[in-house]
């Protein structure tokens, strides 16, 4: 059977696209030369997102204007490392201190953080890619 065959057969499972999607985003990443240095601009809601730090030690800081509470979970793909935590914003400023035990690390893969806010979309920012 081929991969994309199984893929098909599949369409329900959630975790099974995560996991593809997550695998699409470092294949671009690696493609595009990896991460930019600079700060990153977003969407209207959340911005200038920059992350600093690496093996399970970041800081993600960024700008954000909702009136809506906002969210973020931190996965590689497979597993929650952090779930559902409120972020906590002064002044339309935030900084998230994420602090990964390095035995949970995967050896290839990608630590992502993903912000949510109610009525907006998902906005996913990598904070590591392991190869």
């Amino acid at each position: 059977m081929r991969y994309l065959d199984s893929l098909e057969k599949n369409k329900g499972d959630i975790p099974l696209k995560k996991g593809l999607a997550v695998i699409l985003v470092c294949i671009f990443i690696n493609l595009m030369g990896g991460l930019p240095e600079k700060a990153m601009e977003q969407t209207e809601w959340i911005q200038q997102i920059s992350v600093s730090g690496e093996k399970g030690m970041y800081e993600v800081k960024g700008k954000v204007s909702s009136e809506y509470p906002i969210f973020y979970t931190v996965e590689d793909g497979h597993q929650e490392f952090i779930s559902n935590q409120k972020l906590k914003v002064v002044n339309g400023n935030f900084t998230v201190q994420v602090h990964l035990d390095k035995n949970q690390l995967p050896v290839n893969g990608t630590i992502m953080i993903y912000f949510m806010s109610a009525k907006k979309e998902n906005i996913p920012v990598v904070l590591e890619v392991f190869s």
